[in-house]
Protein backbone atom coordinates (compact mmCIF):
# COMPACT_ATOMS: atom_id res chain seq x y z
CA UNK A 1 0.00 0.00 0.00
CA UNK A 2 2.86 2.40 0.75
CA UNK A 3 4.22 1.85 -2.78
CA UNK A 4 0.83 2.47 -4.36
CA UNK A 5 0.26 5.59 -2.21
CA UNK A 6 3.66 6.92 -3.26
CA UNK A 7 2.89 6.45 -6.98
CA UNK A 8 -0.54 8.11 -6.65
CA UNK A 9 0.85 11.06 -4.69
CA UNK A 10 3.80 11.72 -7.01
CA UNK A 11 2.46 10.81 -10.43
CA UNK A 12 -1.28 11.52 -10.10
CA UNK A 13 -2.52 13.56 -13.12
CA UNK A 14 0.82 13.22 -14.90
CA UNK A 15 2.03 11.08 -17.74
CA UNK A 16 4.92 8.77 -16.86
CA UNK A 17 6.76 5.84 -18.35
CA UNK A 18 8.19 2.59 -16.99
CA UNK A 19 11.67 3.99 -17.51
CA UNK A 20 10.85 6.93 -15.22
CA UNK A 21 9.58 4.52 -12.51
CA UNK A 22 12.76 2.42 -12.79
CA UNK A 23 14.94 5.47 -12.25
CA UNK A 24 12.92 6.76 -9.28
CA UNK A 25 15.32 6.09 -6.36
CA UNK A 26 12.68 6.65 -3.65
CA UNK A 27 10.37 4.11 -5.31
CA UNK A 28 13.22 1.60 -5.69
CA UNK A 29 14.14 1.98 -1.99
CA UNK A 30 10.51 1.29 -1.05
CA UNK A 31 10.65 -1.97 -3.03
CA UNK A 32 13.92 -3.02 -1.32
CA UNK A 33 12.56 -2.25 2.14
CA UNK A 34 9.38 -4.28 1.61
CA UNK A 35 11.31 -7.26 0.11
CA UNK A 36 13.66 -7.40 3.08
CA UNK A 37 10.77 -7.18 5.57
CA UNK A 38 8.94 -10.06 3.90
CA UNK A 39 12.11 -12.20 3.97
CA UNK A 40 12.65 -11.59 7.67
CA UNK A 41 9.06 -12.48 8.53
CA UNK A 42 9.30 -15.79 6.60
CA UNK A 43 12.16 -16.99 8.79
CA UNK A 44 10.72 -15.83 12.10
CA UNK A 45 10.71 -18.62 14.71
CA UNK A 46 12.77 -21.11 12.62
CA UNK A 47 15.65 -22.74 14.49
CA UNK A 48 18.62 -24.63 13.18
CA UNK A 49 19.58 -28.12 14.33
CA UNK A 50 22.53 -26.64 16.27
CA UNK A 51 20.15 -24.33 18.13
CA UNK A 52 17.62 -27.06 18.88
CA UNK A 53 20.21 -29.39 20.45
CA UNK A 54 21.16 -26.63 22.92
CA UNK A 55 17.56 -25.86 23.98
CA UNK A 56 16.51 -26.42 27.58
CA UNK A 57 14.17 -29.27 28.40
CA UNK A 58 10.49 -28.38 27.83
CA UNK A 59 8.17 -30.38 30.11
CA UNK A 60 5.16 -29.69 27.85
CA UNK A 61 6.82 -31.28 24.80
CA UNK A 62 7.31 -34.97 24.02
CA UNK A 63 10.24 -36.55 25.89
CA UNK A 64 11.42 -38.58 22.88
CA UNK A 65 14.80 -37.72 21.44
CA UNK A 66 14.95 -37.07 17.68
CA UNK A 67 18.00 -37.60 15.44
CA UNK A 68 17.96 -34.26 13.56
CA UNK A 69 20.69 -35.30 11.07
CA UNK A 70 22.97 -36.31 13.92
CA UNK A 71 22.53 -33.22 16.10
CA UNK A 72 19.79 -34.67 18.30
CA UNK A 73 17.17 -32.77 20.30
CA UNK A 74 13.75 -32.95 21.93
CA UNK A 75 10.63 -33.72 19.92
CA UNK A 76 8.66 -30.51 19.16
CA UNK A 77 5.17 -32.05 19.49
CA UNK A 78 3.08 -31.61 22.63
CA UNK A 79 2.54 -34.47 25.05
CA UNK A 80 -0.73 -36.36 25.16
CA UNK A 81 -2.52 -35.70 28.46
CA UNK A 82 -1.26 -38.10 31.10
CA UNK A 83 1.63 -39.35 28.88
CA UNK A 84 5.29 -38.53 28.52
CA UNK A 85 5.17 -38.69 24.71
CA UNK A 86 3.20 -37.15 21.86
CA UNK A 87 0.55 -38.89 19.75
CA UNK A 88 3.12 -39.68 17.05
CA UNK A 89 5.51 -41.48 19.42
CA UNK A 90 2.76 -43.06 21.47
CA UNK A 91 1.13 -46.43 20.93
CA UNK A 92 -0.44 -46.62 17.48
CA UNK A 93 1.34 -43.44 16.33
CA UNK A 94 3.20 -43.15 13.02
CA UNK A 95 6.59 -43.61 14.75
CA UNK A 96 5.52 -46.27 17.24
CA UNK A 97 7.21 -48.97 15.12
CA UNK A 98 10.65 -47.43 15.73
CA UNK A 99 11.21 -49.23 19.02
CA UNK A 100 13.88 -51.76 20.01
CA UNK A 101 13.32 -55.37 21.12
CA UNK A 102 12.53 -54.11 24.64
CA UNK A 103 9.82 -51.77 23.36
CA UNK A 104 11.90 -48.64 24.06
CA UNK A 105 12.21 -45.66 21.69
CA UNK A 106 15.34 -46.33 19.62
CA UNK A 107 16.92 -42.92 20.37
CA UNK A 108 15.97 -42.87 24.04
CA UNK A 109 14.42 -40.02 26.03
CA UNK A 110 15.94 -36.57 26.45
CA UNK A 111 15.59 -37.07 30.21
CA UNK A 112 17.92 -40.11 30.07
CA UNK A 113 21.30 -41.04 28.64
CA UNK A 114 21.77 -40.90 24.88
CA UNK A 115 22.48 -44.25 23.15
CA UNK A 116 25.79 -44.37 21.30
CA UNK A 117 25.77 -45.53 17.67
CA UNK A 118 22.03 -46.35 17.63
CA UNK A 119 20.56 -48.42 14.78
CA UNK A 120 17.17 -47.57 13.32
CA UNK A 121 14.80 -50.57 13.50
CA UNK A 122 14.05 -51.84 10.00
CA UNK A 123 16.76 -49.60 8.54
CA UNK A 124 19.97 -50.37 6.69
CA UNK A 125 21.60 -51.97 9.72
CA UNK A 126 24.34 -49.34 9.86
CA UNK A 127 24.80 -47.49 13.19
CA UNK A 128 24.01 -43.79 13.27
CA UNK A 129 26.74 -41.32 14.21
CA UNK A 130 26.08 -38.25 16.38
CA UNK A 131 27.50 -34.90 15.29
CA UNK A 132 27.35 -33.46 18.82
CA UNK A 133 28.26 -34.50 22.33
CA UNK A 134 25.53 -35.12 24.92
CA UNK A 135 26.08 -31.55 26.16
CA UNK A 136 25.41 -30.14 22.68
CA UNK A 137 28.99 -29.41 21.63
CA UNK A 138 29.62 -29.81 17.90
CA UNK A 139 32.03 -32.64 17.24
CA UNK A 140 34.66 -32.05 14.61
CA UNK A 141 34.33 -34.37 11.66
CA UNK A 142 37.50 -36.43 11.24
CA UNK A 143 39.35 -35.42 8.14
CA UNK A 144 40.75 -38.23 6.05
CA UNK A 145 44.35 -37.58 5.10
CA UNK A 146 44.70 -37.02 1.40
CA UNK A 147 46.99 -39.29 -0.50
CA UNK A 148 49.99 -37.40 -1.83
CA UNK A 149 50.03 -36.99 -5.58
CA UNK A 150 52.46 -39.24 -7.35
CA UNK A 151 54.96 -37.87 -9.77
CA UNK A 152 55.28 -39.31 -13.28
CA UNK A 153 58.43 -41.17 -12.16
CA UNK A 154 56.57 -42.72 -9.21
CA UNK A 155 53.65 -43.70 -11.45
CA UNK A 156 56.03 -45.36 -13.89
CA UNK A 157 57.80 -47.17 -11.03
CA UNK A 158 54.46 -48.40 -9.67
CA UNK A 159 53.47 -49.56 -13.13
CA UNK A 160 56.74 -51.51 -13.49
CA UNK A 161 56.29 -52.99 -10.01
CA UNK A 162 52.81 -54.29 -10.85
CA UNK A 163 54.09 -55.64 -14.15
CA UNK A 164 56.89 -57.49 -12.32
CA UNK A 165 54.34 -58.92 -9.87
CA UNK A 166 52.21 -60.19 -12.76
CA UNK A 167 55.26 -61.75 -14.42
CA UNK A 168 56.32 -63.39 -11.15
CA UNK A 169 52.83 -64.79 -10.65
CA UNK A 170 52.85 -66.07 -14.22
CA UNK A 171 56.22 -67.79 -13.69
CA UNK A 172 55.00 -69.29 -10.41
CA UNK A 173 51.94 -70.80 -12.09
CA UNK A 174 54.11 -72.11 -14.91
CA UNK A 175 56.48 -73.75 -12.41
CA UNK A 176 53.53 -75.30 -10.60
CA UNK A 177 52.21 -76.73 -13.87
CA UNK A 178 55.65 -78.13 -14.76
CA UNK A 179 56.01 -79.69 -11.30
CA UNK A 180 52.57 -81.27 -11.59
CA UNK A 181 53.43 -82.57 -15.07
CA UNK A 182 56.70 -84.05 -13.79
CA UNK A 183 54.91 -85.65 -10.86
CA UNK A 184 52.37 -87.29 -13.17
CA UNK A 185 55.18 -88.49 -15.42
CA UNK A 186 56.98 -90.11 -12.48
CA UNK A 187 53.75 -91.73 -11.33
CA UNK A 188 53.21 -93.20 -14.82
CA UNK A 189 56.80 -94.48 -14.95
CA UNK A 190 56.41 -96.01 -11.51
CA UNK A 191 53.16 -97.66 -12.52
CA UNK A 192 54.80 -98.98 -15.70
CA UNK A 193 57.74 -100.31 -13.69
CA UNK A 194 55.39 -102.05 -11.27
CA UNK A 195 53.57 -103.67 -14.18
CA UNK A 196 56.87 -104.88 -15.64
CA UNK A 197 57.92 -106.24 -12.28
CA UNK A 198 54.60 -107.99 -11.85
CA UNK A 199 54.89 -109.47 -15.33
CA UNK A 200 58.40 -110.73 -14.61
CA UNK A 201 57.30 -112.27 -11.33
CA UNK A 202 54.32 -113.89 -13.04
CA UNK A 203 56.59 -115.31 -15.78
CA UNK A 204 59.09 -116.54 -13.22
CA UNK A 205 56.31 -118.19 -11.24
CA UNK A 206 55.08 -119.90 -14.39
CA UNK A 207 58.60 -121.09 -15.20
CA UNK A 208 59.01 -122.39 -11.66
CA UNK A 209 55.67 -124.18 -11.95
CA UNK A 210 56.68 -125.74 -15.29
CA UNK A 211 60.03 -126.80 -13.85
CA UNK A 212 58.33 -128.34 -10.84
CA UNK A 213 55.90 -130.19 -13.12
CA UNK A 214 58.81 -131.53 -15.15
CA UNK A 215 60.59 -132.74 -12.02
CA UNK A 216 57.42 -134.41 -10.77
CA UNK A 217 56.86 -136.05 -14.16
CA UNK A 218 60.44 -137.30 -14.20
CA UNK A 219 60.00 -138.75 -10.70
CA UNK A 220 56.80 -140.46 -11.79
CA UNK A 221 58.50 -141.89 -14.88
CA UNK A 222 61.36 -143.20 -12.82
CA UNK A 223 58.90 -144.76 -10.38
CA UNK A 224 56.96 -146.29 -13.26
CA UNK A 225 53.76 -144.49 -12.30
CA UNK A 226 53.15 -142.86 -15.70
CA UNK A 227 51.43 -145.11 -18.23
CA UNK A 228 51.74 -144.90 -21.97
CA UNK A 229 48.62 -142.72 -22.33
CA UNK A 230 50.07 -140.11 -19.94
CA UNK A 231 53.36 -140.09 -21.81
CA UNK A 232 51.55 -139.69 -25.12
CA UNK A 233 49.51 -136.78 -23.68
CA UNK A 234 52.70 -135.06 -22.48
CA UNK A 235 54.19 -135.39 -25.94
CA UNK A 236 51.05 -133.84 -27.49
CA UNK A 237 51.10 -130.93 -25.01
CA UNK A 238 54.80 -130.38 -25.71
CA UNK A 239 54.14 -130.36 -29.44
CA UNK A 240 51.25 -127.88 -28.97
CA UNK A 241 53.44 -125.62 -26.84
CA UNK A 242 56.22 -125.69 -29.39
CA UNK A 243 53.71 -124.87 -32.14
CA UNK A 244 52.65 -121.67 -30.37
CA UNK A 245 55.88 -119.85 -31.34
CA UNK A 246 57.20 -118.65 -34.70
CA UNK A 247 60.86 -118.20 -35.54
CA UNK A 248 61.63 -114.55 -36.36
CA UNK A 249 64.79 -112.63 -37.22
CA UNK A 250 65.29 -109.06 -36.03
CA UNK A 251 68.39 -107.14 -37.14
CA UNK A 252 70.05 -110.47 -37.98
CA UNK A 253 69.38 -112.04 -34.57
CA UNK A 254 67.01 -115.02 -34.35
CA UNK A 255 64.21 -115.10 -31.77
CA UNK A 256 60.99 -116.96 -31.05
CA UNK A 257 57.68 -114.98 -31.10
CA UNK A 258 54.46 -116.20 -29.48
CA UNK A 259 51.70 -116.30 -32.08
CA UNK A 260 49.00 -114.79 -29.85
CA UNK A 261 50.72 -112.68 -27.19
CA UNK A 262 53.63 -111.61 -29.49
CA UNK A 263 56.01 -112.28 -26.61
CA UNK A 264 59.62 -112.56 -27.89
CA UNK A 265 61.92 -115.20 -26.32
CA UNK A 266 65.67 -115.80 -26.58
CA UNK A 267 65.95 -119.34 -28.08
CA UNK A 268 69.18 -119.93 -26.12
CA UNK A 269 67.75 -119.60 -22.59
CA UNK A 270 64.04 -118.85 -23.31
CA UNK A 271 64.29 -115.56 -21.40
CA UNK A 272 61.75 -112.85 -22.23
CA UNK A 273 63.27 -110.21 -24.49
CA UNK A 274 60.17 -108.07 -25.04
CA UNK A 275 57.07 -107.84 -27.24
CA UNK A 276 56.89 -107.79 -31.05
CA UNK A 277 55.42 -104.51 -32.36
CA UNK A 278 53.49 -105.35 -35.53
CA UNK A 279 53.15 -101.70 -36.55
CA UNK A 280 56.83 -100.79 -36.39
CA UNK A 281 57.98 -104.38 -37.00
CA UNK A 282 60.41 -104.12 -34.14
CA UNK A 283 60.80 -105.36 -30.56
CA UNK A 284 59.58 -103.30 -27.59
CA UNK A 285 62.32 -104.37 -25.19
CA UNK A 286 61.43 -105.82 -21.80
CA UNK A 287 64.21 -103.80 -20.12
CA UNK A 288 67.66 -102.33 -20.75
CA UNK A 289 69.37 -105.68 -20.13
CA UNK A 290 67.35 -107.31 -22.92
CA UNK A 291 68.30 -104.55 -25.35
CA UNK A 292 72.01 -104.75 -24.37
CA UNK A 293 71.89 -108.54 -24.87
CA UNK A 294 70.49 -107.98 -28.37
CA UNK A 295 73.21 -105.44 -29.20
CA UNK A 296 75.87 -107.91 -28.05
CA UNK A 297 74.47 -110.63 -30.32
CA UNK A 298 74.43 -108.20 -33.26
CA UNK A 299 78.11 -107.48 -32.80
CA UNK A 300 78.89 -111.23 -32.75
CA UNK A 301 77.30 -111.72 -36.17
Amino acid sequence: MEILDYIVEKYSGQEFTTEELQTDEDLINLFKTKKTAVKKRSTRGAKSSEERVREDYDSERCDCRVFLNGYGGQCTHKKVDGCMVCKHHGEGGKWSNLRDENGMWWLGMVTGPRPENPMRPGGSGKPKVWKTSETGEILEKPVKPKKPKMSSEEKEALKEEKKAEREALKEQKKAEREALKEQKKKEKEKEKEQKKKGKKEEKKQEENTDALDKVLNMDLVQDGELDEDTEDLSDVEQQDEEGEYDDITFEGVEYQCHKKTKEVLDPDDFSVMGTWNTETESIDWEDDDAQENHESKKQEL
